[in-house]
């Protein structure tokens, strides 16, 4: 039996890994990879058998092989991530989020029951997001953004939302237009505006009045009614509010 120990990472053959017949009758012969990756085995007897392959900064990998006459044999390891990322993700009062996502990279960890996130990757600095439960606000607020994450211990402060509002007008003559005026508080005491593009929104009768404007901030009476609106913000109900178009 005879081929070539790869990396997974399509970055070349790997020298001096270490193949190792675990079971069968060829229990306990070993073979080495040379400077080209090529290893070899001589003189097999048939059998079912498992190889354990191992080489220095590569994660170990056992494969079941069964072999009857020459055998071509090729294997992928995968590299060692070097740079360990750690720390604790923390809303705006200092305790801990649990089931956050960190990401840096193509690499992420969940935050676990005290806040704490760890991943490994090849780069000691990443583009990061954080990716809360709902009720949180995401860091940096909008996915296709990232802020610099590097390697070892950092850790991370996101907003949690208290309470998400909207006061629309209780009445509107036909044809006229009003603001939904959603406002967003957060346990840092900041009151903003939301970011629009994650405030949801529903109107029961969208024949009575309809929501308009870029960002849909805005209603307009289409006809005589009387509607429910609805409202939330990444996760966070802002109940609803009755409105009455009048001619």
């Amino acid at each position: 039996m005879s081929g070539y120990v790869r990396s997974s990472l399509g970055d070349g053959t790997i020298a001096n890994a270490r193949l190792e017949i675990l079971q069968g009758v060829n229990a306990g012969k070993t073979a080495w990879s040379d400077s080209g990756g090529l290893y070899r085995f001589e003189q097999l007897k048939t059998s079912a058998m498992q190889v354990r392959i191992t080489a220095a900064d590569y994660d170990e990998q056992t494969s079941n092989v069964s072999i009857a006459g020459d055998l071509t044999m090729n294997f992928q390891l995968t590299p060692l991530l070097p740079y360990l990322y750690s720390g604790i993700v923390t809303d705006g009062t200092g305790r801990p989020v649990v089931g956050a996502m960190v990401r840096g990279g193509p690499n992420s960890g969940s935050t676990d029951a005290n806040g704490r996130y760890e991943f490994r990757s090849p780069y000691n600095s990443v583009p990061g997001n954080v990716y809360p439960p709902a009720g949180y606000e995401r860091k940096p607020v909008y996915s296709y953004e990232s802020f610099n994450l590097v390697s070892g211990g950092q850790n991370i402060s996101i907003r949690r939302i208290t309470s998400v509002t909207m006061s629309p007008p209780a009445t509107l003559k036909v044809g006229e237009r009003g603001s939904m005026s959603p406002r967003i508080s957060f346990d840092t005491g900041q009151v903003e505006s939301p970011i629009f593009d994650y405030f949801d929104r529903t109107v029961s009768d969208p024949t009575v009045l309809r929501f308009s404007g870029v960002y849909g901030a805005m209603v307009e009476a289409v006809k005589p009614g009387t509607v429910t609106v609805t409202g939330s913000y990444l996760g966070v109900s802002a109940g609803s509010a009755q409105m009455q178009v009048v001619p």
